[in-house]
């Protein structure tokens, strides 16, 4: 399995962790390249496509800042969510679908949103990047 660097990942290294305790649960999300998309619905479009593999689902919704982190080992996007979404136990993908996304703080540019599950939360944060909320 292919090794990420450990340059700072926080939002992909949270939602593996969301993604990887036993009683996963999160939502699936519709096209994810609306530009009317709520930071709530991007943000359980974000999680949704790592527990699926979904590289081109994931990295569609990543500000260009994040991808470019993801990229910075010379393997695409998409390459790097599938490794990075592979450490995820299979028993977890199986209950996608419980969690709630909600935001808890927003302006005009910058967006955070709590996942929650059974046992616990966790923070996504947005930003406004080309008239869309991207997952930073």
């Amino acid at each position: 399995m292919r090794r990420l660097s450990s340059r700072p990942l926080l939002t992909l290294a949270a939602s593996i962790a969301l993604l990887a305790t036993p009683t996963l649960a999160a939502c699936g999300g519709d096209d994810s390249s609306d530009s009317d998309a709520a930071p709530e619905e991007v943000s359980e479009t974000f999680v949704t496509a790592i527990a699926n593999g979904d590289g081109s689902t994931a990295c569609g919704v990543m500000s260009q800042s994040l991808t470019d982190q993801l990229e910075a080992d010379g393997d695409s996007c998409e390459d790097a969510v599938g490794a990075l979404s592979d450490q995820i136990p299979d028993e977890n993908r199986d209950q996608v679908g419980d969690a709630t996304y909600e935001v808890s703080d927003q302006t005009d540019t910058t967006a955070t949103v709590e996942a929650t599950l059974p046992d616990g939360s966790q923070t996504i944060n947005l930003e406004q990047e080309d008239g869309s909320w991207k997952v930073k």
